[in-house]
């Protein structure tokens, strides 16, 4: 459980500035694009277009790939630990959420609450038994509150990210498509 409290993501949400004699009105927030369809995402996952991408937080990145229905993301952090993430759908129908943190088993959640507005959009996965997990997606930041039973919460912050595919390792992927 405390790697899982370590997840990082997290939240980037830009204000307004103040003018110097006169304040400037509030702008509103800027509506978020709606993403592409993903072919690779379920259709109880398509509302969580939104998740997949690079994500970077002030300890490590984090990444989500949609594939065959599924959200898969890793995390890789500066002190050398790393999380595998699962979101799919479980047996009774509900989203789940499935943590393996530094190879350990893995710890589940199951969907509690879905929101979205033209600004926002949230999801949250929680456990009697464990605590809880919100991302929520505000401008171009993410936000992840962790909330483990008996400790103080956790809330970190991540930026879009930018993954430049390394030319070896897509020969490598190539060669070995080609031989099956």
């Amino acid at each position: 459980m405390k790697a899982l409290a370590r997840l990082s993501l997290t939240v980037a949400v830009g204000l307004g500035a103040l003018g110097a004699c006169h304040p400037t009105p509030p702008t509103p927030p800027t509506p978020h694009p709606s993403p592409a369809a993903n072919p690779e995402l379920a259709p109880m996952l398509t509302p969580l277009a939104w998740w997949p991408g690079v994500w970077n937080a002030p300890a490590g990145v984090e990444q989500w790939v949609a594939a065959g229905g599924t959200l898969y993301g890793v995390t890789l952090r500066d002190d050398r630990t790393f999380e595998v993430m699962i979101v799919d759908a479980a047996e009774d129908g509900s989203l789940r959420f499935v943590a393996l943190p530094n190879g350990l088993p893995g710890v589940e959640l199951r969907e509690r609450t879905r929101a979205s507005t033209n600004t926002m959009q949230t999801m949250v996965f929680a456990s009697d038994e464990r605590g809880s997990i919100g991302f929520t997606r505000t401008g171009a930041g993410l936000a992840v509150r962790l909330a483990i039973l008996g400790a103080p919460p956790i809330t970190t912050s991540s930026l879009p990210g930018d993954v430049r595919p390394s030319a070896e390792l897509e020969r490598a992927d190539r060669a070995f498509i080609d031989k099956i």
